[in-house]
């Protein structure tokens, strides 16, 4: 695949992320919002987009802090991914229907919700999704500017720091956590 072809790919998904975010959000009345899982510490919807707000912003954060030190893009080669990178997309993405799901993780406490809400940081819907609509935007802009710039030869830190992996994952991982998220809060909703 070239790297045309793979950035692509992600902006298609990521199309498709913001679709699936219309859908479910644009009619939604604030109540439909604050439905709980039906399961102990479960989130709300409203929660659920705090969350990936809150995991996209320190990768966000690192990318337009490291972006200008990308080297030129290499014209014909795809960005490639990092070992932790690839474990860590299989693990998000969805899983066909009827198939088993990807693997749980649990949210460290940086980017859990009701941990935050304890800590006095209760999320606004109105902010909470434009938000949300911000960081689509910019991670849009940065697989556009992966045409030209080799954002895979950037390291930068997952939640847990020691760990990195390259920009491009990243990228690749905020859409799939989306994706992952948006199908728990139409479970919810669809109750």
């Amino acid at each position: 695949m070239s790297r045309k072809e793979k950035i692509e790919q992600q902006l298609k998904e990521l199309e498709q992320l913001r679709e699936q975010m219309n859908q479910l959000f644009y009619y939604a009345e604030e109540e439909q919002l604050l439905i709980k899982e039906d399961k102990p510490n479960g989130w709300n919807t409203l929660e659920i987009v705090y969350h990936i707000n809150l995991v996209n912003a320190p990768y966000l954060k690192q990318i337009e802090a490291l972006k200008s030190k990308a080297p030129k893009a290499p014209a014909n080669s795809a960005p490639r991914s990092t070992f932790l990178g690839r474990y860590m997309l299989k693990s998000f993405r969805l899983a066909p229907e009827g198939e088993k799901k990807g693997m749980k993780w649990k949210s460290p406490a940086s980017v859990d919700p009701i941990k935050q809400n304890e800590k006095g940081f209760k999320p606004v819907t109105n902010v909470v999704f434009r938000q949300l609509v911000q960081d689509l935007d910019q991670i849009e802009t940065y697989l556009n500017e992966a045409q030209e710039l080799a954002l895979e030869k950037l390291k930068i830190k997952t939640l847990i720091p020691w760990l990195k992996i390259n920009a491009f994952d990243a990228l690749q991982i905020m859409v799939v956590h989306g994706q992952r998220h948006f199908q728990q809060a139409k479970s919810i909703n669809a109750g």
